[in-house]
Formats: structure tokens, sequence, C-alpha cells
């Protein structure tokens, strides 16, 4: 079945059409600047979307490089029809003589937006000359007020733009982007309000300096109004203040055009019954009203919220909490039914929270069965008398979800009790550091025996603690922890007890230690190899403990995250005649460098220095510290680029951190003029 145009043109414009925000936006990196695949992708679907999509595409054009230019340059020539359809044109450089070309075959464009952020290595000949040769009604200047350039390609541009006064006789508005003193454009901008027509003069909330270049194009007899853009998500200042009385009658607030957020269209308003005698539910089965206010308050006191990562959404969650205490207060009905969710999961933020908690459990030890997730995170100080968060962990037999921060520190009876309580429970603990008092007591390993559906568990070390020590003439539980998926440990004590462990669901691995000097056998080297099969994700420090690779301890791992050091070789481990067949993505960070440019020629080194012929299946290398460049200048210079596009010959993708790749622009040919 064949669509109508019509409704073809209705499902491609969200795609294809560029808003007017954008257009227009002066910040000082283009919102253009995105690593996404092109919306022209749209037109090779099939003749029908190229037909009505070809319109929309070519209404907004934005040029970022020579190569669009030239490409587009050349579409316009072979087709004299696209350039009827330009109706706005973003220039965000000079990009030479196809420029012209450009301007001549777009007689229709009514919005022109120019940069005068232009290097002296770009030539702005086609633009300087294409400028007189169409008429648009509305112009866009982008500029830096701290970075004025003045080489001989912005002056060209300049002198086009004032000369093209006289000739532009439809320009009905001008924006600036100048909000203080700029003595080397101030010659400009008067010039430029010499337009016959000109109507509107658009400035940023201007300071004191500027007043005078205001007053001065003010007394231009044709113009309307000095229209001030008001900076979005910031409260309105005055209008800049001025003796001048025709100033003073042109100056007005432009009108904000932010993003328009969904709004809601039905307000319901509670209106107070007609009988006041009625109660819902009241000729309800006990038993069925109950349920249904339960599943009222499950929705109405937040219980599926997710759980708070910022400290602003921790914030809002405290205000939250108290929100949802005000249901409590309904009824005693309420009190009895609500009183889970709001004990279902708890984030304590301060000391004094715990310390209520703690006196909540001992006065209603029945409070604690409601417990499912608890987030200490928050707190460094535990009680100084252990035995009160002893007793509140024997009351919290539904516990699933336990988070510390990783200076904070529990006593080994309090861990047995969470051990013995919430064993078969607890699918995360998280942070957690027990802190042995007497550094020669030891301890038996069974009480790990309890932690049977455990998932998660990360186990932190703190320099002020002496890591818990197991007797090691105690029977080991290599059963203990038949359901752990991830394990983090920094403290390498724990290390020989889990490589006894037959830990049969591992599958991911993160070591935070140091690891042992080269040419040395340690217990990480033995715990990699005692579970080598099962682990598919890996984080380490080194690529090399000891004396050996771990790609060669860990052959079946397809994500590995490591640190490199300017010592290292940076051959990742590899040896002659090694292959590693299932590593797909590597994840890589360094030591920060003294200096910017130190950390620059590091990872130049890195990446010249690179060899990935030993892992064929190798498709993805992110680099947090990697930072796509944002303009055409950048793009040349940038190492990151310069890496992403050598190692996509090889089918490898390089990433940042957050997952973004760099896709390969247009290249314009050295031989073209």
């Amino acid at each position: 079945m064949s669509l109508p145009d019509e409704i073809i043109s209705e499902i491609l414009s969200p795609a294809l059409k560029v808003p007017e925000y954008m257009f227009s936006n002066l910040s000082s990196q283009s919102p253009f600047a995105k690593y996404t695949v092109s919306s022209s992708a749209a037109l090779l679907v099939c003749k029908a979307w190229l037909r009505v999509a070809t319109p929309l595409l070519y209404h907004v054009v934005i040029i970022r490089s020579k190569a669009q230019a030239r490409a587009l340059c050349d579409a316009l020539r072979q087709n004299k029809v696209l350039g009827r359809f330009i109706k706005k044109l973003r220039m965000e450089g000079g990009y030479g003589g196809p420029v012209q070309d450009i301007l001549r075959n777009a007689p229709n464009i009514t919005d022109l937006f120019i940069s005068l952020q232009i290097h002296s290595s770009d030539s702005t000949s086609g633009l300087a000359a294409g400028l007189p040769l169409i008429n648009p009604t509305r112009v866009i200047i982008f500029d830096e007020d701290k970075n004025l350039l003045r080489n001989k390609a912005v002056l060209q541009v300049l002198d086009s733009l004032e000369g093209c006064v006289k000739k532009w006789t439809n320009v009905h508005t001008l924006l600036f982007p100048y909000h203080t003193k700029v003595s080397p454009r101030e010659s400009f901008v008067v010039a430029m309000c010499a337009c016959s027509n000109l109507k509107i003069l658009s400035f940023p909330p201007p300071d004191p300096l500027i007043v005078p270049l205001l007053i001065k194009i003010a007394q231009y007899p044709g113009l309307e109004a000095i229209e001030i853009r008001p900076i979005s998500k910031q409260k309105k200042r005055s209008l800049p203040l001025s003796t001048d009385p025709r100033l003073g009658s042109l100056l007005r607030w432009a009108k904000d055009t932010p993003i328009k957020a969904p709004v809601r269209k039905y307000i319901l308003t509670a209106c107070p019954p007609t009988d006041p005698s009625f109660q819902p539910l009241a000729t309800t089965p006990e038993d069925t009203a109950e349920r249904i206010w339960s599943r009222i308050l499950f929705f109405a006191m937040l219980a599926l919220e997710p759980r708070p990562k910022t400290a602003l959404q921790k914030q809002q969650q405290r205000l939250a909490n108290s929100k949802r205490a005000r249901f409590l207060l309904v009824s005693k009905t309420f009190h009895r039914l609500g009183l889970p969710y709001l004990y279902r999961y708890l984030s304590l933020q301060s000391h004094t929270s715990l310390r209520r908690l703690v006196t909540s459990l001992d006065a209603v030890p029945s409070l604690g069965e409601y417990i499912h997730e608890l987030d200490f995170r928050n707190i460094f100080k535990i009680y100084d008398d252990p035995e009160n968060l002893e007793s509140a962990f024997r009351c919290m037999p539904r516990l699933e979800r336990l988070v510390v921060d990783s200076r904070l520190s529990l006593d080994w009876e309090s861990f047995c009790a969470l051990a013995e309580t919430a064993g078969g429970t607890l699918t995360e603990l998280t942070g957690f550091v027990v802190n042995q008092e007497d550094p020669s007591a030891l301890h038996s390993p069974a009480v790990l025996e309890h932690f049977n559906v455990l998932r998660s568990l990360s186990l932190k070390s703190a320099k002020r603690f002496a890591p818990v020590f197991f007797d090691a003439t105690a029977a080991i539980p290599t059963a203990s922890f038949p359901a752990l998926e991830f394990l983090s440990v920094s403290s390498r004590e724990v290390l020989p007890l889990l490589t006894q462990m037959d830990l049969p669901s591992l599958h991911r691995v993160a070591l935070y230690m140091n690891i042992a000097s080269p040419g040395t056998p340690s217990d990480e080297a033995r715990f990699l190899r005692q579970h080598r099969d099962k682990i598919w994700s890996l984080r380490v420090d080194t690529v090399m403990i000891g004396a050996e690779s771990v790609l060669d301890l860990c052959p079946n791992i397809s994500i590995l995250f490591c640190r490199v050091a300017p010592q290292d070789d940076y051959n990742l481990g590899a040896r002659t005649g090694f292959q590693h067949a299932f590593l797909r993505k590597l994840v890589v960070t360094k030591y920060s460098g003294r200096t910017k440019t130190d950390d620059v020629n590091e990872w130049g080194d890195f990446f010249a220095a690179l060899d990935v012929s030993h892992l064929p299946a190798l498709c993805e290398l992110r680099v947090p510290a990697c930072e796509w460049p944002t303009t055409e200048y950048g793009i040349v210079k940038s190492l990151w680029v310069k890496a992403a596009e050598n190692l996509l010959v090889r089918g490898i993708k390089l990433t940042n951190k957050t997952g973004v790749e760099w896709h390969p622009r247009l290249r314009a040919s050295t031989s073209r003029r």
C-alpha cells in the first residue's frame, strides 16, 4: 500500500526538519556537532521517500566543513531545482570558492547565519563574493566577545557584509552576539544597521559598556525595536538604563522560544462530596477494601521509583520520604497498610538517621520485616556501640540489597548477624569493610555459607582498618556464593579464600588493588587461573599480573577494563603466536599526565604502539579520556580522530566514555580548488 505524499511528509518531518532554536543558536559550541548517522539516510529508503524528503532536507542547510560545501555545490550544479528549496543557510566557516556557487544557485534564502570565528588558514573568497548574490530577510552573526578575530579571512567577510548593506533591501532583522563593548566590531555593527528596511535589532543581555553603541544605532529612523534576548533558565534582568529617550522607546525583551515541554491538557480537581457522610469502599468487604487501598498506596507512595544516583535525586528522595509519611496520618488503616511501603527502600543520609532507624527497630522489631533495600552510602561512621547495629540486622529477614560507603566499617558480630538473618534473601552487598579490631583474631569462613542467593558482592578495604582474616585451618566452604555473578575486591587478603571456592555462577570480576611486581606469583593470578573459564568481564589495573597477561589467564573474557602506563610496551601482553578469540570490547584508562600536552603525547604513543593483531574479535576500543572535536579545524588536529579512522580500517570502533563512536566525515579533495 502506498501512502500519500502529505502523510509521508508528516512522518519524515521530525527527523529532517531543523528547529529554529537550533538554527539560530549562538552558543560557542555548535548544536550540530553531533556524532550520529546523517538524517539524509532517510532519502535512501525508496523513491517515494526520496521525492518527499528532498525538499525537507534542503529547506535548512547547515555547512560545517569544506567537503560539505563542495558536495552541496556539486549537487546544485547538477540539479538547479534543489537550490530553490534552500530557505535557511547556516555557514559556520569560510569553506572556499564553492560557497559562491551555492549562494548563486540558492535565490530563495531568507535566513542567513554567518560565523566570524574563521581561522586564518580558511578561505572566505567564495563567501565574500557570494553574499551580494542573495537578499535575505534575517541575518544572524556569530562571534565571540573575548576572541574577536582580525585575520585576513574575517576582514574579507566583514568588508563584503558592509558592502551588501545597500543591496540587501529585504533585511528586516539583524541578530548580533555582542553584549559588551566591542571596539573592533563597532564600525561593522553601525554599518550593518544602515540597511534600508531594517526594523529589528537583537542583542544578548547587555552590560553598561555597550549602551553608547546602542544609543548610536537607535538613531536610525526606520528602526522599530531593539530586542534583548533573554538567557534561558535565568531570570530576566532589568533592561539597560539610558537617558536617551529614543533608545528607551525601542528597548524591549524578545520573546523567548525555548524547547516547549509537554503541557497537561487536563487538570483534575477534587470536588467536595455531595454526601458529607460518604466513605469510599464502606460497603466493600474489609479484606477486599484493604487490598484495594494497599494497591493505591503502593503507587501513591512511589514504591517503584528508581534508586537515586545523583545528589539532586537524593535530595528529592528525602523530600519524597516526608511526603510519603503524610499518607500514614490519614487513618489507622492507611498507617497499617502504608507502613511497609515507607520502610521498603531506605536511603540513610546521616548518622542521626541511622540512630533513629535503630531506635525504631529496638522499639518495634517487626518494622525490620518491611525493609528490602538499605543504603548507607552517605554515612561514614557506625554506632560507637556495635551491638545496636547487630540487633538492627537481626530484625531484617527480607533484606535484598545493602550498600555502604567504603569508609564505613562493620564489626564481625554485625556481619555475622547480617549473614544469619538476611543471607537467604540478600542479592547485593556493596562497599563493605569488616573491622578487625584484634589482628590476631581468627574467624571461621563458615558464615559465608548463608549467602546462597547473593549475586553481587563488593569488598572494599580501608588503610585504617585491618582486613578480616579467616582461619586457615578451618574447613573452606567451597559451596558458598552459589549464585554470585559479580565480584569486586580491593582486599588481597580474601583472595586465597575465594580461590578455593567453586563460584559456579561467577562471570564478572573487578580487582581494585596494586598488582604484585612483575615476575612474582600473586594471589590475583591464582584466583584468575582458578576461575578462568567462567569469567567473561574483567577489570584490573594492568594487563600484566606478575609475569602473565590477563589475556592468558582468562581466555574467555569478552570485555576487559585495564589501565596503561607510559613505561608499558602497549602490546596488551601479546606474545608470539598468541591469539585471544573472544575479546570484543577493551576499555583503556591511564594515570593523568602532569599537563594536558603530556596526556596527548602519551595517548599518541599508545596508539602508535598499539598492537591488536592478536585480538581478532575486538570490535570496540573505549577510552574514557577521548573527546571528539566539534569543528572542522579541531577534526584536522585531533589525535582521537586519527586514531579512530586508523582503527576503523581494522573494523574497530573507538568510543568515548559515553560510548559515542566516531563517524567519518566527508573529505575535501586536495586536488580541487
